[in-house]
């Protein structure tokens, strides 16, 4: 989905720079896929010709991120649409290159997880001498990792499938996320690069102040780090800065820059900068979180072979000590 997305809006954010009419642009952007993306861009274009906008369109297809139908209505009050689809392109392809290594990263511990659960189980029944049974130790293997990798793994996957992102389920995950080392860096720096990037283009549209602030932390795909910001709703609305409401808990460079950013008068420039910022340094801490997470798991199994090795050999030792006692 990501990266048809980003495809798409390229196109697009070329096409609307280049004059191309709307219409003739989203039909172009439509043929150059199959499936339901085709779909979904077929049904926009016949929208876009009925009289809807763009958003409204969209927004009638049930397909598109929520945060994509936000920036896009904000563009069309701005006229940037084309920007506001180039920005969008970068930032999908970015989330689906990101995707694909982590998949790319993961999928070789996983396997190693498989051989040594299944490892272990055959060294146990070795140990115990219980060797009668040996179609039973894939079993074995396959109990173990239901408990420990398949359910967790299921429940994770039905929170984020069908679960509101305001739910409880949601929330426990954003905590879970954020307290893991590496990773939790990685997901904060990139749910503010989604808030500063919305504020951007919602400021830039026209959108007032308040409104801007309430509603750039709804698209932030992480409610714990939202609530770090979603006070500079209020502090606007009681006309105050928009900095005034934030949390402790911030990275210190974005309060600072965004402090600026208001004293200057240059808060949307200085907004459009801290998505870019933010958006890089967050990419490259879930890349050296990639990178460091199967070594994690090789260390623990390599540990656990060892101790498991090692029992072993020094119940066979004890074992052969007692035959001779």
């Amino acid at each position: 989905m990501r990266k048809g997305l980003a495809t798409a809006y390229h196109e697009l954010s070329v096409m609307m720079d280049a004059g191309l009419p709307v219409v003739r642009a989203l039909d172009t952007a439509g043929k150059g896929f199959r499936g339901r993306v085709a779909r979904v861009f077929a049904g926009v274009r016949d929208g876009v010709q009925h009289g809807q906008t763009i958003s409204e369109a969209m927004e009638a297809q049930k397909f598109f991120p929520r945060m994509d139908l936000m920036t896009i209505r904000a563009a069309e009050n701005s006229g940037d649409l084309g920007e506001c689809f180039a920005m969008l392109s970068h930032w999908h392809e970015s989330t689906y290159r990101l995707k694909r290594r982590a998949q790319g990263r993961v999928a070789w511990p996983l396997l190693i997880i498989h051989v040594a659960v299944l490892v272990v189980c055959l060294l146990g029944a070795v140990g115990t001498g219980d060797l009668s049974d040996l179609w039973m130790v894939p079993v074995r293997a396959l109990r173990i990792l239901l408990f420990l990798l398949y359910i967790p793994v299921g429940v994770i996957y039905a929170i984020i499938r069908y679960t509101p992102e305001t739910g409880w389920g949601r929330r426990i995950l954003s905590y879970i996320a954020l307290w893991i080392p590496g990773l939790g860096g990685a997901v904060k720096r990139l749910a503010l690069a989604r808030y500063c990037r919305t504020f951007y283009l919602l400021y830039k549209a026209g959108v007032p102040m308040v409104e801007t602030a309430r509603q750039a932390p709804t698209v932030m795909g992480n409610g714990v780090v939202a609530d770090l910001v979603r006070g500079g709703g209020d502090s606007a609305a009681a006309g105050h800065d928009v900095s005034e409401g934030f949390r402790p808990g911030l990275p210190y460079e974005f309060v600072q820059l965004w402090k600026v950013g208001e004293e200057s008068g240059e808060l949307e420039k200085v907004t459009k900068k801290l998505g870019d910022l933010f958006a890089d340094s967050g990419e490259f801490r879930l890349q050296q979180f990639a990178f460091w997470f199967p070594m994690t798991i090789y260390l623990i199994i390599l540990i656990v072979g060892a101790i498991l090795v090692i029992y072993l050999y020094s119940s066979m030792i004890y074992g052969a000590i007692g035959a001779f006692g």
